[in-house]
């Protein structure tokens, strides 16, 4: 997909989501869209943000924070099923580029107890296959 189909469908996903207060999305709705999102694997797709025009992650942010605040125990289920996402999501955040999108999504996260919870125990598993040096000479 090119560049700029990709941007604009980000953009036309985002439209009901981003104006979802002027047009009444309902209940049944909002589920569908959900649904819709997570049959897709769009949270999957989208998480590559660099890919995307400066507009366009917004978009991606706002989409990722609407299914975390509508679907969270679905949302949780989704990431602990795939992890690259919140590795994604750290690694935006020391990315000037995506920075701030892959920080709002992460404040959001943070947010929902049992997702804050696996994130952290995720991040920490990876963190610790790394060697810790305590600074301290063993000469």
């Amino acid at each position: 997909m090119g560049q700029v189909q990709a941007d604009r469908r980000v953009s036309l996903l985002h439209y009901p989501i981003a104006h979802s207060h002027s047009i009444s999305l309902s209940a049944p709705l909002c589920c569908r869209l959900c649904f819709q999102i997570f049959h897709a694997n769009l949270l999957l797709d989208l998480i590559d943000m660099k890919r995307f025009e400066f507009e366009a992650r917004k978009d991606v942010a706002q989409v990722y924070n609407f299914v975390l605040r509508q679907k969270k125990a679905q949302a949780v289920e989704y990431v602990k099923q795939h992890p690259q996402i919140l590795r994604a999501l750290v690694d935006g955040y020391n990315d000037p580029e995506i920075a701030l999108n892959a920080g709002s999504i992460l404040r959001e996260v943070r947010i929902d107890t049992r997702h804050a919870r696996h994130f952290f125990l995720s991040l920490f598993s990876s963190l610790s296959a790394v060697p810790v040096s305590d600074g301290v000479s063993s000469s």
